[in-house]
């Protein structure tokens, strides 16, 4: 697998991690998956200086494979609270509020993303 490659080039690359989760679940190895992702989420991006919107979408995408999504909408914050149009985080923040249940709040996430990029395919 590639990732595996780019990760002996750079053991701590989240976005490896996280890439190499998602291939590994859409190939039925959810066990590897769980911990690619669980590797991804390690790393501690403020620490690393990776404090950007798109890396903490990248943990929240990651923590919500975990299903964690408190902390995947804890993270999904981080990234809003960097880039305030960022639709793809807004449209992710409430596919995790939908997966607990919290179907308002999901909705108004699901409005925002729209508001953003009305053109925005959202899944």
């Amino acid at each position: 697998m590639a990732y595996d490659k780019a990760l002996e080039l750079q053991p701590s690359y989240m976005w490896a991690w996280s890439y190499r989760g998602n291939s590994l679940e859409k190939l039925g190895r959810d066990d590897e998956a769980k911990t690619s992702y669980e590797k991804a989420v390690s790393f501690e991006l403020e620490r690393t200086g990776l404090n950007t919107a798109l890396m903490w979408q990248a943990r929240g995408v990651a923590l919500s494979s975990l299903e964690r999504h408190e902390d995947a909408i804890t993270a999904y914050d981080k990234a809003i609270d960097i880039a305030p149009d960022y639709a793809t985080a807004w449209n992710n923040r409430g596919n995790s509020l939908a997966k607990l249940e919290r179907y308002e709040d999901a909705i108004t996430a699901y409005d925002k993303a729209i508001d953003i990029d009305p053109d925005y395919v959202f899944t």
